[in-house]
């Protein structure tokens, strides 16, 4: 309420001494402005405006000593997959730190993060800040990672915008030293653990060339881009409703279909006259007042009333095209399958370490050169040098880039005591 109020009283060209701390507010926007610049970031100017009011009420408020403080369940909450802006957003406040304004704890900046990315804003770089062959890498990084998780991705021109400007800011942030802890990074291993190794692998892979390491924080925060590109390849739900009457009467109608299928994302509204001429290859279902013949998708025939009969009918279809939409795998094939590949390759040994464990099933395995067993062993062992692989409940899934693997394969060493 209060950061509305300021926002108008700014917007009339008003008095702010009434609502805050001038003399801190103007400390705050021309530092925030002037980080903006330096970065050569584009934002517009309503947005700035709104960031500087909620700094500087995140400020005041700390201040007066109420410590601000995110619920847990938030942390993972449907933003999370616009949490690799807080990088961005954590270099843009370094600002201020530095000008000894005010010093932000990692909860202020995540709540921060939520707020602007909450708002709908996009960041951009200016096009000529970053080279042209960079964003060529960034290109072959997102097709490594498609192969990697076998999802083709390149064609996301959001995923390629935002994870340019997400490692160049990277590369600047290491040449001034400095680091950003990713607080949620041990939830994205936990969600999202395959794909993290594949982003790992190929991270590692686009900064060989620059002859720099990476952290694990970073690698969150890269795996969070990738994973809301997947979210937004899932197959869309269309539905076409098809009514004769007036506007009244098809808004009314459409408004009741979106209340009781409110994951559906596209209602389309249509006349019959529209609907002839209509291209419906990628329609899910039709709901239509009055029959429609000759049609090749479901059609759903519902009263103008809209009934509590026709309701159960439209929720009826609208669960079996979730059921029939599900990947149907066959689980007896799938229990062969990896019987096929696990059975022969169960082992029951005793060694003293880690590494005499996985060299032992590395050696079980076959490799087309020992030039590629040498580099995949060693990639396993860069990997667990990383970050180790156990579980905590007495499992370890140790893994290499597979890059140098010519066959999937599982190998199950089972040891009479730990290692």
């Amino acid at each position: 309420m209060l950061k509305r109020f300021i926002l108008l009283t700014m917007e009339h060209g008003e008095n702010l001494s009434v609502l805050t701390n001038v003399s801190l507010f103007e400390k705050i926007n021309a530092a925030f402005r002037h980080s903006i610049t330096e970065k050569q970031m584009e934002i517009p100017e309503s947005y700035i405006q709104s960031i500087v009011v909620s700094i500087l009420l995140i400020v005041e408020r700390s201040n007066q000593a109420n410590q601000l403080d995110i619920e847990e369940e938030r942390q993972f909450g449907k933003l999370f997959l616009e949490f690799d802006k807080y990088p961005l957003i954590y270099e843009l406040l370094k600002e201020i730190e530095e000008q000894e304004i005010y010093h932000f704890s990692s909860k202020e900046v995540q709540y921060l993060t939520y707020l602007i990315v909450g708002s709908g804003l996009r960041f951009f770089m200016k096009n000529e800040s970053i080279p042209f062959s960079f964003r060529g890498k960034v290109r072959n990084l997102i097709q490594k990672v498609s192969e990697g998780i076998q999802i083709d991705l390149t064609q996301d021109s959001r995923l390629e915008e935002d994870l340019t400007i997400h490692l160049y800011q990277l590369f600047l942030r290491i040449e001034a030293q400095t680091t950003v802890v990713n607080p949620l990074l041990d939830e994205i291993k936990q969600h999202y653990p395959a794909l993290y190794g594949v982003v790992w692998f190929s991270l590692n892979d686009f900064l060989k060339a620059y002859h720099i390491g990476i952290s694990e924080d970073e690698i969150g925060f890269v795996s969070i881009h990738f994973q809301a590109a997947v979210e937004r390849m899932r197959q869309l739900n269309k539905i076409v409703f098809v009514c004769p009457n007036g506007v009244g009467t098809s808004s009314f109608i459409s408004t009741k279909i979106r209340r009781i299928l409110p994951n559906v994302d596209s209602i389309e509204t249509a006349s019959v006259a529209k609907f002839k001429e209509m291209d419906i290859s990628a329609i899910d279902f039709i709901i239509s007042t009055i029959d429609l013949p000759d049609v090749s998708k479901p059609v759903v025939r519902i009263s103008p009333m809209v009934t509590n009969r026709d309701m159960k009918r439209i929720m009826n279809h609208y669960i079996d095209l979730i059921i029939d939409n599900e990947p149907i795998a066959d689980k007896v094939k799938i229990l062969q399958d990896t019987r096929m590949l696990i059975a022969p390759k169960i082992y029951f040994e005793r060694f003293e370490t880690k590494e005499q464990a996985l060299d032992f099933l590395i050696s079980q395995n076959d490799f087309s050169s020992e030039n590629q067993r040498t580099d995949f062993q060693r990639s396993v062992l860069e990997r667990e040098a990383l970050q180790s692989t156990y579980l905590d409940n007495g499992f370890a899934i140790p893994h290499g880039n597979p890059e140098f693997v010519s066959k999937t394969t599982f190998s199950v060493l089972i040891l009479d005591r730990p290692v």
